[in-house]
């Protein structure tokens, strides 16, 4: 039986410290990229208090993570990060690595810090903080090289702070790691002992709705039992209604595996879950499945509600099992093309290209290389992304910004929404492929390339300053970059 992994980890409010009986000695502990960066948080706000400077918040995965990699290599390596950080910066690595995990201290360290400060989800992720506790800004993602970073990091810098919520956040700058970590290890003792079968989660009902429905109220939704047979059709997702009561004084997160027999394995693609936030007490939680390759049908046989703890944090085994429902729920495919959809009626264009902007990314080579140009591409989510939607209001769809990149570059958008039905047949063939091509992991990401269709500079997220600044920044960001001659062929490509 294959299982594929939807949520989030289960853990008490109180496991994240481990027993802390004396003074943290991190001779031993392992450091960031130089001797320069702090590993002990202590350590770290006192110099910070001493020298005025920034807290510079690292929160990586040094030995998986390929973004991390990036960041380190175009940014955090380089002589001019070095000089800049001397100047204005307490740097602190707080790392996860997995293939030569950190020691339990260290682990425990670093997952206080990140649980209890505001950062952003995924890694890397820079949290930017002032020694009084108030948060500057942050950044996240390694698609930029040190050059525009440090502008980035300037302007943080420059920003006013922001008071950050949250009891262990504000503990952390009042009393300390040490001092936090022993209130939370004498907390979680003071609780009365449970096993794992006083944690009770079940599925109650099952419920084919609309995407937009997996968030918000669920009034008015109707839910049948687990074991009623359900034809999903392409497009739908399934809520689960989840049942919970946790012994009181601990919270949890739930999750589900999906389960079906090896023999359709090849069937069934990724599935996804609503976040939820640690739950407490009695109630109800609500998940979904939402097949992420559309196209193939996918038979769920199993869904089993479960919750688990990290070994090395708690006293509670890895991966029991609370509860199974024998779910039946056969996922349709969409007749049509070999991805599975229809492009009968597909748009001749994608309908999220703005005006001045082309999706044929072949076409958009010949022409590069023709008229001597680079090409700008922007990977986008245009139905769900707030981020994306943003980029696109203010900065990539203004006649401004499109006359004036147009004369450098050919711009094509790359959309990937949820709504399917809004791209063209070519966009629906090629989008998947030049995201995986160019290692686009979040939205919006802008990868500019050569006609060859070879890499030259990228970064991610959302920038301000509207069409002049995003300009401005294009100017900084392929600033030495060689440009093709006019006059060109782009050599063969496969995607």
């Amino acid at each position: 039986m294959k299982r594929v992994w939807i949520g989030i980890v289960t853990m008490s409010a109180f496991a994240v410290a481990a027993s802390v009986a004396a003074a943290i000695d991190d001779a031993g502990w392992r450091g960031g990229p130089s001797e320069a960066w702090f590993v002990n948080w202590d350590k770290a706000l006192a110099e910070a208090r001493k020298t005025n400077k920034a807290l510079f918040l690292l929160n990586t995965g040094s030995d998986w993570c390929g973004w991390c990699k990036r960041l380190k290599a175009d940014v955090l390596d380089t002589p001019e990060f070095a000089k800049f950080a001397s100047q204005k910066l307490v740097l602190v690595y707080l790392d996860s690595p997995t293939r030569n995990p950190l020691g339990k201290e260290q682990k425990s360290h670093n997952r206080l810090i990140v649980k209890s400060l505001p950062f952003g989800g995924g890694v890397p992720h820079v949290l930017v903080m002032n020694a009084k506790g108030e948060k500057l800004g942050a950044i996240g993602g390694g698609g930029m090289k040190v050059g525009p970073y440090l502008e980035k990091l300037r302007g943080i810098l420059g920003a006013d702070g922001e008071k950050v919520n949250g009891k262990d956040a504000e503990r952390l700058f009042k009393v300390g790691y040490e001092k936090l970590a022993a209130e939370i290890a004498a907390a979680r003792a003071a609780l009365p002992p449970v096993s794992t079968n006083d944690f009770k989660a079940v599925i109650t009902g099952l419920a084919v709705v609309e995407p937009s429905q997996r968030r918000g109220s669920k009034d008015g939704i109707d839910f049948v039992p687990p074991e009623t047979p359900l034809e999903v059709p392409f497009g739908k997702t399934v809520l689960f209604r989840v049942e919970y009561d946790f012994p009181e004084g601990y919270s949890a997160r739930i999750w589900m595996n999906t389960v079906w027999p090896r023999e359709e394995r090849r069937n069934a693609y990724g599935f996804g879950v609503n976040p939820s936030p640690l739950y407490k007490g009695k109630g109800t939680a609500y998940g979904f499945l939402l097949l992420h390759e559309k196209g193939t049908a996918c038979v769920l046989r199993t869904a089993a509600v479960t919750t688990n703890s990290d070994p090395e944090l708690d006293d509670f085994p890895h991966g029991w099992q609370a509860a199974t429902a024998a779910v039946k729920l056969v996922f349709k495919s969409k007749t049509g093309d070999e991805d599975g959809e229809s492009a009968d009626d597909a748009p001749a264009v994608s309908k999220s290209v703005p005006k001045g902007w082309t999706e044929d990314f072949e076409a958009a080579r010949q022409q590069a290389a023709k008229e001597g140009k680079l090409i700008l591409l922007d990977f986008s989510g245009s139905d769900w992304c707030g981020w994306c939607k943003k980029m696109d209001e203010e900065v990539f769809s203004r006649d401004r910004f499109v006359r004036e990149v147009a004369k450098k570059f050919v711009l094509v958008m790359v959309d990937s929404p949820r709504d399917r039905s809004i791209l063209s047949a070519l966009a629906r063939k090629q989008n998947q492929k030049l995201t995986e091509k160019y290692g686009v992991r979040g939205f919006p990401t802008v990868v500019i390339v050569n006609p060859d269709g070879e890499m030259v500079k990228s970064h991610s997220g959302y920038r301000n300053g509207g069409p002049q600044g995003y300009i401005k920044y294009l100017r900084e960001l392929t600033r030495g970059v060689k440009w093709p001659r006019k006059g060109g062929t782009a050599k063969p490509m496969d995607l």
